[in-house]
């Protein structure tokens, strides 16, 4: 019955999709987006593809369509950030499908190109819906409605102790199917939110991508002390709930940005307070202190480092195209928690360096709405420029492009910071084809890759396994993780100690969060037996401590001289970067046409200026006017005197001859003029000098 009723609602959605207004339908997107889960399927589809969220959007699209047959094709009006992510979408295809090694799954590649395309399109829509409405006001506040929306979600699951998305998807007939589909996760023994996200550290980043934007529109609200404040507050709470120790210390620094760039007393003052009451509670709370600490799940943060060297030594041997998206899953890494190292590792080199240009692409398409001198829409810009930084940073501690909501979250911060900006600074112009300036900047970047290559230094690197417990202890009947990790620790800083003495010499220590008192050791110098050497004293001066007499390491592999892989990626990423920048930066800029404006009111184009007479005065070109319905004879007015160009200022263009025409008397006296008297101008009025006209006849 569940399942049946998620069918049913979607459906409605999908009808009122199609057939609403425009911000009906805007507002069916951005609340499906925050309030639904991105990985909800219609059940009976039974196809992993037709989730909510994608069938919304093609029926948003085809809306659009219609729309687009109407007359209303400027609301697809693309700009850069369009070719940007096609372009990234065909690397994906390339590197990641058709070039892939064997090694890739050809079922995740799939998935992962079309929740791309689906980013994407949900992209064009978004824009074209905001373009359409026009409203940045009601924008704003179906945004922040819907995240207030998914912020008391999060609190109702505080109190609970249930999971929206276990709810939701036990009633929809497919429990536990996803990773939103489970319970709640912890940490140190407290339940950690995510109302309907993946993952309550995704819900942390997306309440700080928001949180700019929640900002602005408090300062916006007439009673923004009654109704603002406790939803900054719920906004604050719910993602300290998620006990997210990246996002809380992003909290600060974001609100910090709002008080500087948004320029608005009333946001700094908000912006300022709310950082001020954030660190007294931090310093105050010995509880936060422990909940935030880093000393808490040190697994979190290890994992992340002991991916490293299995995805570097992989990828190393395929470093420009990469192993091929789902390529990761084969050497047992099915996430990395790192966007930009999975981009590396499943595109290489040549991916990595689209992905860096779709993000400078991203960031100066948002900064260019920085020039609108409308405070309003300027704030706007501000808030979605502010949210898609902390969305780049995101990319450091999560999945953050790989994740739908959170990919298509920042599609809708773009889409605000594009669309606002437009009425007064006009459409992003579209970069001109040109084969010269595509293959001078790839050269460009092939050489400077070169260079660097050159002037790189050659390493030569060993890896090794290190044990602090011996076997037999290992297999006693006590357990000794405890004991062998807090040996690791001794290892790794006795190695950062003895790291200065050693020129030339760089220690990486990982705890492999394997065996008891078992890690990873690896040592780069200059040369082979300065490498052999370290170890050798790294040897010794751990075993001269008492409780580590048994410490022995094992090597995985003779020592590598060579550069390091980004150094030999080099020539392939800037050049594969200098193409993509030369595609898609719009160089050079169009060059609009300039008006000069005539006395009349009227706009004529740029052009030369009109050819001078023999005696240097320019000629006035013959100007044309209606006829009158009053008189059929026109007679020209008087002329000034012609004006001479001078030498160091461009001529500027002459006024236009305007013929006035004569009024005719209203008895029958001859046509021609009155003696003495000057004809009156069209509008009216008698011109500088003349005599005004006289009675007229039979007054």
């Amino acid at each position: 019955m569940g399942a049946l009723l998620v069918d049913l609602v979607t459906g409605i959605a999908v009808i009122v999709t199609i057939y609403a207004r425009p911000t009906v339908v805007l507002g069916m997107l951005v609340t499906s987006l925050l309030l639904v889960p991105a990985t909800l399927i219609m059940p009976h589809l039974h196809t992993s593809y037709a989730t909510v969220n994608h069938v919304l959007t093609l029926a948003a699209a085809l809306r659009l369509a219609l729309m687009a047959r109407q007359g209303h094709r400027r609301l697809f009006t693309a700009t850069p950030l369009h070719l940007a992510l096609g372009m990234l979408i065909v690397t994906w295809v390339a590197d990641g499908l058709v070039f892939a090694p064997g090694s890739g799954a050809a079922d995740t590649a799939l998935q992962r190109v079309v929740d791309l395309g689906f980013v994407a399109g949900f992209f064009v829509v978004v824009l074209a819906l905001i373009r359409l409405i026009d409203n940045p006001r009601f924008v704003m506040r179906l945004v922040v409605t819907s995240f207030a929306g998914m912020v008391i979600i999060a609190v109702v699951e505080h109190f609970t102790h249930q999971a929206y998305g276990d709810w939701l998807f036990t009633r929809a007939g497919a429990p536990g199917s996803t990773t939103a589909a489970h319970v709640l996760e912890t940490r140190a023994g407290h339940l950690r939110v995510r109302s309907s996200s993946e993952f309550a550290l995704q819900f942390a980043w997306i309440a700080i991508m928001l949180l700019p934007l929640v900002t602005v529109f408090i300062t916006r609200m007439r009673r923004w002390v009654v109704i603002g404040l406790p939803l900054l507050a719920a906004s604050a709470v719910a993602t300290y709930w998620t006990y997210s120790r990246s996002a809380a210390a992003a909290i600060p620094v974001v609100l910090l940005l709002v008080a500087v760039l948004v320029r608005d007393r009333r946001a700094t003052l908000l912006a300022a307070s709310s950082v001020l009451v954030a660190a007294a509670l931090f310093a105050l709370d010995p509880a936060i202190q422990h909940h935030l600490s880093l000393a808490v799940d040190q697994g979190s943060i290890g994992v992340r480092f002991q991916r490293l060297p299995p995805i570097l030594s992989a990828v190393s041997h395929h470093a420009f195209l990469g192993l091929g998206i789902g390529g990761l899953q084969a050497i047992g890494v099915p996430t990395t928690d790192n966007f930009y190292l999975y981009a590396y590792g499943d595109t290489g080199a040549v991916g990595a360096a689209v992905l860096v240009a779709v993000c400078l692409t991203a960031l100066a398409q948002s900064a260019r709405g920085l020039m609108v001198t409308d405070r309003f829409r300027r704030q706007l810009v501000v808030a979605s420029l502010i949210g898609l930084v902390a969305f780049l940073v995101s990319g450091g501690v999560l999945d953050s492009l790989l994740l739908t909501q959170s990919a298509e979250l920042v599609m809708v911060l773009l889409a605000i910071a594009t669309a606002v900006a437009e009425p007064e600074l006009g459409t992003i112009p579209m970069p001109q084809w040109s084969l010269r300036r595509v293959a001078f900047l790839s050269g460009l970047g092939a050489v400077a890759g070169v260079v660097a290559l050159l002037l790189a230094p050659v390493t030569v690197s060993q890896e090794r396994s290190f044990s602090t417990v011996s076997a037999l202890r290992n297999a006693g009947p006590y357990d000794a993780v405890t004991s062998g990790r807090l040996l690791i620790a001794n290892v790794c800083d006795i190695a950062k100690a003895i790291q200065p003495s050693l020129a030339g010499v760089h220690f990486t220590c990982l705890d492999d969060f394997g065996a008891a008192g078992v890690g990873t050791l690896r040592v780069e110098s200059p040369s082979a037996t300065a490498t052999l050497a370290a170890y050798q004293t790294l040897t010794r001066t751990v075993t001269a401590s008492a409780v580590m007499r048994g410490f022995q390491t094992q090597s995985t592999g003779p020592p590598i001289s060579a550069r390091s892989t980004i150094w030999r990626t080099a020539p392939a990423s800037l050049a594969a970067f200098g193409a993509v920048i030369g595609l898609i930066a719009p160089l050079p800029w169009r060059r609009r046409q300039k008006l000069h404006l005539s006395r009349s009111g009227r706009s004529a184009p740029a052009g030369p200026p009109p050819p001078a007479t023999a005696d240097g005065e320019q000629e006035r070109p013959p100007v044309r006017s209606a006829p009158s319905p009053l008189a059929a004879v026109g007679q020209r007015a008087p002329q000034r005197a012609p004006q001479r160009s001078s030498p160091l200022s461009p001529a500027s263009p002459p006024p236009p001859i305007v013929i006035v025409p004569r009024r005719p008397p209203r008895s029958s006296p001859p046509a021609g003029p009155t003696p003495g008297r000057r004809a009156p101008s069209s509008s009216g009025h008698s011109s500088a000098g003349m005599e005004r006209p006289g009675p007229r006849p039979g007054a």
